[in-house]
């Protein structure tokens, strides 16, 4: 009988065995001996899943999970070493020197579960009896470390674990470490450690519940004895403070007294204030109705000089109205003054027009009646010249007729010129009449 056989008897069956790390689980047989309900096998080998595979078929209450335990969930890269057993998501630090023909041979891309993760997957009951099998190399502490934080850790009624006695990979603890995280936890071992491997013994604890009961209820005592400790500390403190309260009560009272009797002495002196104030107030009563009378006769005075003030009131009133008046009146016949100023100038300019016009027709009459004596003097020349044209007519006929011609449109042009002289000085005579009419219409009369 092997060691595992031993420990499995006068045992009752669990509910279900978690076995973390199952590899190709040859204790297979042995945990359908304990005749547990349910099997889970967690490996995430995938060179020892298709054999694990083949030898659980037959076995209906075995459930094989596929995913490497970690801290972290997902897909991850799972190294293979040429012992399949030894593998590891943490680096074999350590296992090389005590494997010198260890060896990587590839990798494998797994998934990655927590243990929460994967007791909420199961539905593991913490009423229930199960047993937990930790067969990860190098991931022990990381899978008791999450039960622990968890509170899940006491989900199992016992718990096999495998691991090496000195840290062989990365981040990993010993054996004796991890037994001892256990028991603080509230687990004994239940046997001797099987150290059929010395260097990866296997060691089987069991849960103490009355222990972990006693360990609860001690470290409850510890805190009642803790808080009865403060409440006396409390309860001192406080009768101290009372015994300083009653003293400071005393000394108060005694205030109190010596300021009552010092009120007594103040109401003694005010008593004998308030008679010398009754006295004054009378005085100032008999003060105060001469006061009023002296007041009534002011305000008799004062209606007078309103209702004066109120005439004068009405007088100021008229006299404004009145001098409005005749502001307005003024500012009238100033407008009227300016208007007439500014008809004065425009006649004066109408004036100083007319006489410039007159100028101008006297320059342009002057001009035609020496133009005319121009003419005159140049008829007389050819009338000259005709009287010896006629001496001389029998020769010259001819030319004679030519100055005739001459003479008869030289005199229409003078009698046109004169004529037009005639019109341009009628038309400036009517400009005259004009200009005169329109400057006395605009003067006022």
């Amino acid at each position: 009988m092997d060691w595992l056989q031993q420990q499995l008897q006068n045992t009752p069956p669990p509910d279900a065995i978690i076995h973390l790390g199952a590899g190709l689980c040859r204790e297979l047989p042995t945990w359908q001996q304990t005749g547990a309900k349910r099997i889970v096998l967690v490996e995430p080998n995938p060179e020892l899943l298709a054999e694990l595979r083949r030898s659980t078929a037959d076995h209906d209450n075995v459930e094989i999970i596929a995913a490497a335990i970690a801290d972290q969930p997902g897909r991850g890269s799972f190294p293979l070493f040429n012992f399949p057993l030894l593998s590891s998501l943490r680096e074999p630090t350590g296992l090389y020197h005590s494997l010198p023909g260890l060896q990587q041979t590839g990798r494998a891309t797994v998934e990655q579960l927590t243990v929460d993760q994967l007791l909420d997957r199961l539905g593991i009951d913490i009423q229930t009896g199960n047993w937990l099998v930790i067969d990860t190399p190098g991931e022990e502490a990381a899978v008791i470390d999450q039960l622990q934080r968890s509170d899940r850790l006491h989900h199992f009624a016992r718990i096999f674990l495998s691991a090496g006695i000195e840290p062989l990979y990365e981040g990993a603890k010993s054996a004796a470490d991890l037994v001892i995280q256990l028991q603080a936890q509230g687990f004994e071992p239940a046997s001797q450690p099987d150290t059929t491997d010395a260097d990866w013994p296997r060691h089987h604890l069991r849960l103490d519940r009355m222990a972990l009961e006693c360990k609860r209820l001690k470290a409850e005592l510890a805190r009642y004895q803790t808080l009865e400790a403060e409440h006396k500390a409390d309860l001192q403190a406080i009768e101290k403070a009372l015994a300083s309260v009653q003293q400071v009560l005393a000394e108060s009272d005694r205030q109190h007294q010596n300021e009552l009797n010092a009120l007594k002495t103040q109401l003694a002196e005010s008593e004998q204030a308030r008679t010398q104030a009754e006295e004054q107030q009378k005085a100032q009563l008999a003060k105060t109705q001469q006061l009023e009378s002296a007041l009534t006769e002011q305000k008799s005075t004062s209606e007078k000089l309103g209702t004066e003030l109120h005439q004068h009131k009405k007088d100021l009133a008229r006299l404004t109205q009145a001098h409005d008046e005749a502001q307005q009146k003024l500012t009238e016949a100033e407008q009227k003054l300016a208007n007439l100023t500014e008809q004065e100038k425009r006649l004066k300019a109408l004036e100083e027009e007319n006489a410039s016009l007159r100028t101008q027709l006297e320059a342009k009459a002057k001009e035609a009646s020496e133009a005319t004596r121009k003419q005159q003097e140049e008829l007389k020349q050819l009338q000259a010249k005709l009287s010896a044209a006629e001496n001389d007519a029998k020769s010259t006929r001819q030319h004679n007729d030519d100055l005739q011609q001459k003479y008869r449109k030289l005199e229409q042009e003078y009698q046109r010129k004169e004529a037009l002289i005639d019109e341009e000085f009628l038309k400036a005579e009517s400009q005259l009449e004009l200009i005169k009419e329109l400057v006395f219409r605009d003067k006022p009369v």
